[in-house]
């Protein structure tokens, strides 16, 4: 009995270690993460948005969504124009957020953009539905 004690007792610490090694060693495992020089460029998704960021902290958009339909999550209210962009700093756990001011009209408009993979080697999204998970992906342009 004893001995089926230490082998339960093994198991579900070595699946412990093993849990906590994918979250704090494996790059990515804790969110996305990039620098400034990383996420400055050119960046597109596949639905036709456009977006650049300049070294400067300023951007120019075009046809990037601002909001998503409920609740079949298609791009909406797209914005073409300028604006400026601060890079946050990374959270101990998720994505690195991406802050987009836009200049419109009306004033202001604060869209939450965040970071994929490692150096933002995967892109980045704007979330659509952080219950699902979906997201707006825009990959760096070469």
């Amino acid at each position: 009995m004893r001995k089926r004690l230490a082998i339960v007792l093994l198991v579900g610490a070595l699946g412990i270690a093993g849990l906590i090694a994918a979250v704090f060693l494996v790059p990515g495992a804790t969110g996305g993460r990039a620098t400034p020089e990383q996420v400055v460029g050119s960046w597109a998704s596949t639905q036709g948005a456009r977006l650049t960021l300049h070294p400067d902290g300023t951007l120019t958009a075009a046809d990037l969504p601002t909001d998503f339909s409920t609740p079949d999550n298609l791009p909406i209210h797209p914005f073409t124009g300028d604006g400026s962009w601060t890079l946050e700093p990374k959270p101990s756990l998720g994505d690195q957020e991406l802050k987009l001011v836009l200049s419109t009209a009306e004033g202001r408009i604060g869209v939450r953009v965040l970071i994929t993979d490692e150096g933002a080697r995967g892109g980045i999204y704007l979330p659509i539905d952080e219950g699902s998970g979906s997201k707006y992906l825009l990959r760096k342009s070469a």
